[in-house]
């Protein structure tokens, strides 16, 4: 009895210290993330701190925001996290609380009202490539008019989330980007004085990307085929720009795509995006089978929808309205479920669920058309007229032939007519 005991006591202590080793090892794996401990310990490295005070120092923090960053220990300043390990700088969130949608619809001017919310402005300081172990940096919805893009953050090689959106840059997204391999999250929408600018292909070569939001910019040209090659997006938004040509195959490719919003928007009067020449949905679009978001309103899509588009099972949401598609929406597929309002404004667009018939605009044909000309036609009319006549010309004679030459046709008949007065 006492051994039992003691062999159940020694399980006990065992449980306990690999429940204890455990709660360690996931400690340890999560400590980049949570703090395990007191956060209030860690003492920050002191030349990552000399480098956000120059940050600071050049900026404009009209609304005290930065007022926490003057205490020893960095860690604890608001919007910084650091490792417990380590004591690097991993996370850098300086979030200004600028309203996006009064941006948005106030977009091509610098109009947009300031007077409400905390923002950030000025410039940002190189000093920021001190951070090295940086991973997370969120500056949306700030104020840097009048200022590029920083080409250096393209240096911060273990970046997994960036969001310099809603914060009016200029100038082009840089180059460097593309060397960001860790990169999952990228987000630079609302930048509308990104003039004349193109979306550079280096961002195809971001082979972790699965968040890219490109949304209310000037981006123009043609949509980089690169981007077929980040395997791992599920989120593309490209919406309100100005791109031309017609949509590349290769995002066909982005088999993992969850949402894809390629839609314009008709603002003062100008398309925001503007697909040319004779631009088509891709024929391979069936092949997003993952896919259940895709706008691609407001645009100048011609030709039919495919009908590759009846392969995707999942879509929950779909707008084509405000095109030149043409021809019948595929029947027998899920596109039934959407509204009519999916499909508006496509004037050659018919069968449910719009009101307007195939049938009855001659888009429903069951076979080939057998046109005859009209000489061919007056012709058959004169042969056929001709044909029933002498037919019944022969037709009587043969009957009264048979009545005047055959005596027992002749007695039956006159019998006939006596019986009928």
């Amino acid at each position: 009895m006492n051994e039992l005991v003691v062999v159940m006591i020694m399980s006990i202590i065992r449980m306990r210290l690999k429940l204890k080793m455990l709660m360690m090892m996931v400690c340890l794996v999560w400590v980049e993330v949570v703090v395990c401990g007191d956060e209030h310990e860690i003492q920050c490295i002191q030349r990552e701190r000399e480098a956000l005070l120059q940050f600071k120092a050049a900026l404009f923090d009209d609304y005290g925001m930065l007022s926490s960053w003057t205490t020893p220990h960095c860690c604890q300043w608001k919007g910084i996290r650091c490792s417990n390990l380590t004591r690097h700088v991993l996370m850098l969130d300086l979030h200004g609380e600028i309203h996006d949608d009064e941006y948005a619809y106030n977009s091509y001017e610098i109009s947009r009202s300031l007077n409400s919310g905390s923002y950030l402005s000025g410039e940002i300081h190189k000093s920021l490539m001190e951070l090295q172990q940086l991973y997370y940096f969120n500056l949306t919805s700030n104020s840097f008019y009048n200022t590029h893009i920083p080409e250096f953050l393209g240096s911060l090689t273990n970046l997994i989330s960036l969001d310099l959106s809603f914060c009016g840059f200029e100038g082009k997204i840089p180059t460097h980007f593309g060397s960001l391999s860790h990169l999952k999250y990228l987000n630079l929408a609302g930048n509308f004085h990104l003039e004349a600018s193109i979306i550079p292909p280096q961002l195809g070569n971001l082979s972790q990307l699965q968040h890219l939001d490109l949304r209310y910019n000037s981006f123009e040209g043609k949509i980089p085929s690169q981007l077929g090659n980040l395997s791992k997006l599920q989120y593309l938004d490209l919406s309100y720009n100005s791109f031309e040509g017609n949509i590349p195959s290769q995002l066909g490719n982005l088999s993992n795509l969850q949402e894809l919003y390629l839609g314009g928007n008709i603002y003062g009067g100008d398309v925001a995006l503007k697909i040319y020449d004779g631009g088509k949905i891709p024929s391979n679009i069936g092949k997003l089978s993952s896919l259940e978001f895709l706008d691609l309103s407001r645009n100048q899509f011609v030709d039919s929808i495919p009908q590759s588009l009846t392969q995707i099972d999942r879509l929950a949401m779909l707008d084509l309205s405000h095109n030149h598609l043409t021809g019948e929406i595929p029947t027998g597929t899920q596109l039934q479920s959407f509204p009519a309002s999916s499909f508006e404004d496509n004037l050659d667009l018919c069968g449910p669920p719009l009101e307007k018939s195939c049938i009855d605009h001659g888009e429903h044909v069951k076979g080939p058309k057998v046109e005859i000309d009209e000489n061919e036609n007056s012709l058959l009319s004169h042969e056929f007229y001709i044909s029933m006549t002498f037919g019944f010309v022969i037709s009587f004679w043969m009957v009264l032939g048979s009545i005047l030459f055959k005596r027992s046709w002749s007695h039956a008949y006159f019998k006939f007519s006596h019986v009928r007065r």
